[in-house]
């Protein structure tokens, strides 16, 4: 149980000798199996979705695929991942929590196997389908088991999350090193390898994740059917700022799908794409923690509009001037803000909503992210063919991402005219 505000350091005076001692055996209980489950997120994440990236120019290339094609497999992806959200809750209900991120992975691992033996564009849809439905049951159900873990030391639950969350820079980062790599090893038809690589880390990974899962309890099982808050329609302060959330989603993943054909079209060599990529998950892992501490200190759509800057400055920053210089900045700049947008949710769901209401108000935000999620890539690759370029990619990334700023910032104006509804402690997490 959270205690009050005013109350804490009371609290904190009188369990203070208690937590001297106490502290490195209880570390040792979240910190380690939170470690283990972050792996789920970087499969779930950093190898099931945003590593596609590192392949789609050689397989446009071996394959003759346009810029509309590519960006239909990345919302393919998402529709799946939208799916398997929806259904996490009941998968984790029927099967248990631990068994549906073990399963996600097991699903995942093998769309990514078989992504390397099929050239057919039919396939490839529905095999990146499939592994978005495994990785939405890996993340949701991780999500879940961490902020259980939270329940053993509140105090550091927030940098419990971080760490789970940072699991996606960790495989942007891996898969980095390991596909440019194969690409030159194997030439034009590397992707093959490319595809085989990613299976065998996420086959890997599962085996880290499963004694992290055997040293964490099913949560609680979820309430029922929250549609009298639906028809109470408690949930109306959340349409403006779940509108701004499909932006976004639209919107970062517009530049994750296509931000490396802009930089090869551009001329990175393999090596600087390499660089680029490890830069980019680096940052991902380095910037949640940072980005933790102002979504706490400023006001949520404040904060949610910051955030929405920093992507929109890293996508300027890959077109506005070329050479590694400005590519390293932009995978900074990018890298360091995007996977804190989702924690920027929770806060303002928070706010916002009555407690009896969160689990509710944040399936809706999540369903609005993943729809725009879907929307984003094939929206970006069809005005790509037809303006010419991958660039064009990433200036629908701006705009979008340009669009949700003011969302934000019209959302904490709206929200400064009204008491928030609740004065509970902010969710744990907010789903990706």
């Amino acid at each position: 149980m959270v205690q009050p505000e005013g109350d804490e350091s009371d609290h904190a005076a009188a369990d203070g000798r208690h937590a001297a001692t106490s502290a490195p055996q209880r570390d040792g209980r979240v910190l380690l199996p939170a470690l283990g489950l972050a792996l789920g997120a970087a499969v779930a994440l950093g190898l099931a979705r945003f590593s596609y990236s590192l392949l789609l120019p050689p397989m446009q290339a071996d394959l003759g695929w346009n810029y509309a094609q590519a960006g239909m497999l990345n919302t393919a992806n998402a529709v799946g991942y939208l799916v398997g959200a929806i259904a996490a809750a009941a998968v984790g209900r029927a099967f248990g929590t631990r068994r549906s991120v073990a399963g996600g992975m097991v699903v995942a691992i093998v769309a990514l196997a078989a992504a390397a033996f099929t050239p057919n564009f039919a396939l490839q849809l529905l095999l990146r389908l499939v592994a978005g439905f495994g990785s939405a049951l890996t993340f949701v159900g991780g999500a879940a088991l961490v902020a259980k873990l939270g329940d053993r030391s509140p105090r550091r639950s927030g940098l419990l999350l971080s760490l789970y969350t940072g699991g996606a820079g960790i495989g942007i980062l891996v898969s980095g090193l390991l596909v440019p790599p194969l690409l030159a090893i194997h030439g034009p038809t590397g992707w093959h390898a490319g595809w085989i690589g990613l299976a065998i880390l996420a086959a890997a990974s599962l085996a880290a994740v499963v004694p992290a899962l055997r040293g964490v309890p099913d949560p609680d099982p979820p309430q029922p059917s929250t549609s009298d808050a639906h028809r109470s329609g408690v949930l109306r302060p959340l349409l403006l700022p779940g509108f701004g959330y499909l932006l976004y989603g639209a919107g970062y993943i517009a530049y994750m799908t296509f931000v490396v054909s802009y930089l090869a079209d551009d001329g990175f060599s393999r090596g600087q794409v390499t660089l680029f990529w490890t830069v980019l998950g680096a940052s991902v892992v380095a910037g949640v923690p940072v980005w933790g501490r102002v979504l706490d200190r400023l006001r949520s759509g404040y904060a949610l509009a910051l955030l929405n800057i920093a992507l929109v400055a890293g996508a300027v920053l890959a077109l506005a001037a070329s050479g590694m210089v400005a590519g390293m900045a932009s995978a900074v700049v990018f890298g360091s803000a995007f996977m804190a947008v989702p924690a920027g949710m929770a806060h303002v769901a928070r706010r916002r909503l009555p407690s009896s209401a969160w689990a509710a108000g944040i399936s809706a935000v999540t369903s609005a992210f993943a729809i725009g999620q879907s929307m984003g890539p094939g929206l970006a690759g069809i005005l790509s063919d037809s303006e010419g370029g991958a660039g064009i990619g990433l200036v629908v990334a701006m705009i979008l991402l340009g669009t949700a700023t003011l969302v934000y910032l019209l959302v904490e104006l709206a929200a400064s005219r009204r008491r928030p509804v609740t004065e509970q402690p902010e969710p744990a997490f907010a789903v990706d």
